[in-house]
């Protein structure tokens, strides 16, 4: 068997290498240990490497860290790599779905109190790209991820009142036929 050889002409970190190989319990240690998340030469972040390579425990394990939010906003607009979020989508849209899980957080109240509620935190859909966006002056459409093109005659509306207190929630399901 042939030895790995790791070239260092992308200035790839260990968190770059281990999350390309799909070494899940190698990238919770150094993401726990405080490792440097950073760029390569090509722009790439380790959790880029993991997306475009089809490591999908290794980015579940992402998005169940403590450091998820500052791995999904590293990312240099205009470059060869685009936003996270979009190649989460695009290659491993179960973990896509494992991060929006995440942003829906339900009270500790029991079900049938009226303060029981459910909180739906929806920021990665607009995508940690609006935000630097918004900070060269340009304002991107709502909903950047998951901005489609397709007929209104094709969507049904269907809303239920999620709540009995004076702040009803409601909660909007599109379906496209």
């Amino acid at each position: 068997m042939e030895p790995f050889v790791i070239t260092l002409t992308c200035q790839n970190t260990a968190l770059h290498i281990a999350a390309r190989l799909g070494h899940v319990a190698a990238v919770r240690l150094m993401l726990v240990r405080g490792a440097e998340i950073v760029l390569n030469k090509n722009d790439t972040s380790f959790l880029h490497e993991a997306l475009q390579n089809g490591r999908k425990d290794v980015v579940n394990a992402v998005i169940d860290s403590e450091r998820c939010e500052e791995t999904l906003k590293l990312f240099v607009p205009g470059s060869s790599q685009r936003c996270p979020i979009l190649d989460m989508i695009e290659f491993l849209p179960e973990s896509c779905k494992h991060l929006l899980d995440r942003c829906v957080r339900e009270s500790d109240d029991d079900h049938n109190s009226p303060d029981y509620h459910i909180e739906y935190d929806f920021r990665w859909l607009q995508t940690p790209i609006s935000a630097k966006l918004i900070e060269q002056g340009y304002s991107p459409p709502p909903l950047a991820a998951v901005n489609v093109s397709f007929p209104l005659s094709n969507l049904t509306f269907v809303y239920s009142d999620a709540s009995v207190s004076h702040e009803a929630q409601f909660i909007l399901f599109l379906r496209v036929s």
